[in-house]
Order: C-alpha cells, then structure tokens, then sequence
C-alpha cells in the first residue's frame, strides 16, 4: 500500500472551542530539554586524567515544552464564533486544538492548554494583512483520535 502524503489545506486550529477563521499556516513544535554530563574523570589511580578520553556523556530528560505559530487574515471585527486573538491577549490563558488534516472521527487532534506570547500584525501596501501567534504550552500536550 502506498503511504498518502497530505496537504495542509485541511488543517484547523481552534482557541478556546473556536476555529481560528482564515487560517494561511501554522506549526506545532515539541522540544526535549537535555542535561548532558561528561563521564570524564580526573586522575585517580590511573583511571583517568589527561591521557585518557571522556567516553560518552550520560543524557538526562530535564523537562519537555511545546509552541504552536499560526498565521491567518486579520480582520477587524470577529466572523461568527472566531476567537478573539487581540494583539493585546499577549500573556492569556488558552486551551487549544490542533488538527493536521481535519477534525473529523479518527483523524488525528492536538490538545493543550497554552499562553499567548506572541502576537503580531504586518501590514504592507501589496498584499492582504496576516497576523501571526504563538502559543506556548503551559503543561502537557495531548495526542489522540478525533472522537
């Protein structure tokens, strides 16, 4: 069977139970906090120093975080049910979803709680306005199937 590469187009994020409207991209990024430690020993009855080599460093889990970005149109006036994404929600409290392909039964969901601690606004004379977020995960990020 072959593999089925997807496109992005069918992705959703939704902010507190509302789909961010107009959605253009956006990433889901997990990071592994390590604590290497070299097993290197000083000079102690001929068991190490500077003629022997460190061999190979111990790695300890110290903790793991998650950030979501998203960019999207901006618009003045909330569509509907849309989120309010404000430049001035810098530092709220939000719970998200995220949907790589869709948020029907058996495809895969994202979830957590996050703050807001990025939002911004570029404006240029040629193209429509965007307006980019990031969310930074405060506490565990969940995988599962959409039930």
């Amino acid at each position: 069977m072959a593999t089925q590469i997807l496109s992005g187009e069918d992705g959703i994020i939704e902010i507190d139970g509302n789909e961010v409207p107009c959605l253009r991209e956006w990433t889901l990024q997990a990071t592994a906090n390590i604590n290497s430690e070299s097993t290197k020993c000083m000079l102690s009855n001929g068991d190490g120093g500077s003629t022997t080599t460190g061999g190979w460093e111990q790695a300890t889990l110290t903790s793991k975080n998650w950030n979501a970005t998203f960019t999207f149109f901006w618009q003045e006036t909330a569509e509907g049910a849309a989120p309010d994404l404000s430049i001035v929600d810098v530092g709220k409290s939000v719970a998200v979803k995220l949907y790589p392909n869709k948020s029907t039964t058996g495809k895969k969901e994202y979830s957590g709680n996050a703050l807001i601690t990025d939002v911004s606004i570029p404006s240029n004379v040629d193209n429509k306005i965007t307006q980019t977020v990031t969310v930074t995960g405060d506490g565990d990020l969940a995988e599962a199937a959409v039930v």
